[in-house]
């Protein structure tokens, strides 16, 4: 049998074994997660027939977010990949150096995938990972070669990994790995090596992500001399915009494009053998009004081509086999939040076979299926994290004036809450819920109002007293949040007087009750005054203790005047004090040297009043200590007399 002859033997009995795993019979079955819903949809047959252009129905894979979708995919572009190369007769080109030419290839796309992904800080499935991955076209034959690594379907998942992950960061993050693998197998030794590229631009809510594979390697026999070259290709490209859109929808794209290609010798002939596939398609992600995913709906466009030119001893043109195949599908599913209990819609999905040469409806399934996997591993792997951006407040924001600080007890304060969008930067009319922890009350609490929204926060009546408000934002373009705390100020008042020669000032925090201290400084001559009055906080009278000390440069002795006197305060309607001081007794000391002078002398004392105004919040912290500086009230001039 000729070497052609051998080449159609074993396509054959592909064909077979496709089919009688088609029918339950023993060849190895596909990994259930791949199968399409038999509850939802029409599978296509596995059958030769060949196609005609125009509408089919579609098989759907199943979205299962139990089973890993990223090696769901793998797994279907490896198996994808290992059939078109028996198919298009790979094996043959290769000779019986196909095994070490394989084995190399796989080796280095799974160890660049391994390494470029560290440089991202990210998991990627390969076939090597997946102890229970296995070929479904005879894996015992071809000298033990194993199926491809899946450099498409790699590209792919690490490229949707990547830019999930790089939502909202900014900038661009660039990486590249080469490795080589060589592998002998008895007389054939086989090198190849694998060249990977990863780009991630990050601007604003968007991201853009490319990744790319180049392969080129070679398989020699040390015995006969004979060779077969391999090269190959992927190329994968994935975008999305993190914030949903004002109709509430998160839009991305997916393109694709996967190649391969062998050469070689053989029984005095020569052929090249090539696969390639490539798609592209956009995913449109529905947001709810709670911010959550609801819906998918992915229209994608694919074509593969599997050719084999051969020339066999003695002829002058080489003959050509394969097949050619184009496919439009438009998918929509129900979905949950990250994509929970994702559903296809029967009713909305449709597909076409925009053009076709020699290919079959096995062809079409198994197309359809590393199609919707492609964009289903973008839309997904995207889509969950573009949820968790837009959930966290990344895309919108809620905007509070006053954004809180110290109000009186007992008041109300006007709060406006409004929605602006992060990256937009307009402002968006959905709804804001206003809620409180602490004290008193918001109004209205918990229920929703159109931005822009006021509310009325009442504090409550004692100092100290804090409501932390929280406004949120949750809508269809996101969700976004601002808490703001509102403190009841301390009760305080200040005063100040000017006199003829200095300055009466005084600041009392916390409250009627308690010592109310009055200093004065003069100049000429020079005087330290200091009155402190003790109020008890339940009858607002209580008791003072006056202290001044005269100590004049042009008189040889110091004079020190005290009194100790009644005292009362009364709390005003506008919130001022006034605090009167009953006369007293005034006792005159005079010292020469810490000696007393003269005879001590008592006289008597005048009543004194004294205003006092609200503190405006900047002479009493929140904490209730005095603040230097104090606010304007009216002069007096009721220096005690000296003399």
């Amino acid at each position: 049998m000729t070497a052609r002859g051998r080449r159609l033997s074993l396509a054959l009995l592909v064909v077979i074994g496709i089919l009688i795993s088609a029918c339950g019979g023993a060849a190895p079955a596909l990994p259930s997660a791949l199968a399409p819903s038999s509850a939802t949809q029409t599978a296509l047959p596995v059958a030769t027939d060949a196609l005609s252009t125009g509408a089919v129905p579609i098989a759907l894979p199943v979205i299962d977010l139990a089973t890993d979708l990223n090696l769901s995919m793998v797994r279907q572009e490896t198996d994808d990949r290992a059939r078109g190369r028996v198919q298009a007769g790979f094996p043959a080109e290769a000779g019986a150096g196909w095994g070490a030419l394989s084995k190399s290839a796989d080796d280095a796309i799974d160890a660049a995938t391994l390494a470029i992904a560290a440089e991202f800080d990210i998991a990627v499935p390969t076939a090597r990972q997946d102890v229970r991955f296995a070929s479904v076209v005879l894996p015992d034959r071809f000298d033990g070669a194993q199926p491809a690594s899946a450099a498409s379907a790699l590209a792919i998942v690490t490229a949707a990994l990547t830019a999930g992950q790089a939502l909202g960061q900014g900038g661009t993050r660039q990486a590249s790995k080469s490795e080589t693998r060589t592998t002998t197998k008895g007389d054939d030794v086989a090198t190849v090596t694998v060249n990977m590229k990863g780009t991630i631009t990050s601007t604003g809510s968007r991201v853009v992500a490319e990744f790319t594979f180049d392969l080129t390697g070679s398989v020699t026999n040390n015995i006969s001399g004979a060779t077969a070259q391999m090269t190959g290709s992927a190329t994968a490209h994935v975008e999305i915009d993190g914030c949903p859109d004002a109709s509430g929808s998160s839009k991305g794209k997916v393109s694709l494009s996967s190649s391969e290609t062998v050469s070689g010798q053989h029984d005095g002939g020569e052929g090249t053998a090539s696969w390639t596939r490539d798609l592209s398609g956009d995913f449109d992600i529905a947001v709810d009004d709670e911010a959550n995913i609801s819906g998918l709906t992915v229209d994608v466009q694919a074509s593969e081509t599997v050719v084999e030119s051969d020339r066999e001893p003695g002829d002058d043109e080489p003959q050509t086999e394969g097949h050619e195949l184009g496919v439009s599908v438009h998918a929509e599913y129900e979905s949950g939040p990250g994509f929970a209990g994702t559903v296809a819609d029967d009713s909305k999905t449709d597909g076409d076979v925009t053009h076709q040469k020699d290919a079959t409806k096995a062809h079409l399934a198994s197309l359809v299926k590393s199609a919707l996997y492609a964009i289903m591993v973008a839309a997904v792997g995207l889509g969950q994290n573009a949820e968790a951006f837009w959930r966290d407040g990344k895309c919108i924001e809620v905007i509070v004036d006053p954004e809180g600080g110290d109000v009186e007890a007992d008041s109300t304060t006007d709060v406006t809450a409004a929605v602006r969008h992060r990256f937009e930067g307009n402002e968006l009319d959905k709804p804001v819920e206003a809620t409180l922890a602490g004290v008193t009350a918001i109004e209205p609490a918990g229920r929703k109002q159109p931005a822009p929204a006021t509310s009325i926060y009442t504090a409550g009546p004692n100092e100290g007293d804090k409501g932390d408000v929280t406004f949120e934002s949750v809508s269809n373009r996101g969700i976004g949040k601002k808490t703001v705390t509102f403190t009841v100020r301390p009760t305080g008042w200040t005063t100040t007087a000017a006199s003829l020669s200095g300055e009466i000032t005084g600041t009392k925090c916390n409250g009627l009750g308690g010592d109310w201290t009055i200093e004065a400084v003069d100049f000429s001559p020079s005087a330290q005054t200091t009155i402190i009055v003790s109020i008890d906080e339940a009858t607002l009278a209580g008791t003072f203790n006056f202290h001044e000390v005269l100590n004049d440069a042009r008189l040889p002795f110091v004079q020190t005047f005290d009194a100790r006197g009644t005292a009362r305060v009364v709390l005003n309607e506008d919130g001022s004090v006034t605090m009167t001081l009953d006369k007293a007794p005034i006792t005159l000391r005079s010292e020469l040297n810490g000696k007393i002078a003269v005879p001590t002398v008592t006289i008597e004392g005048p009543e004194r009043v004294y205003p006092w105004l609200p503190d405006a919040g900047e002479a009493c912290s929140s904490s209730g200590s005095p603040r230097t500086g104090s606010p304007g009230a009216e002069s007096l001039d009721d220096r005690i007399p000296t003399t």
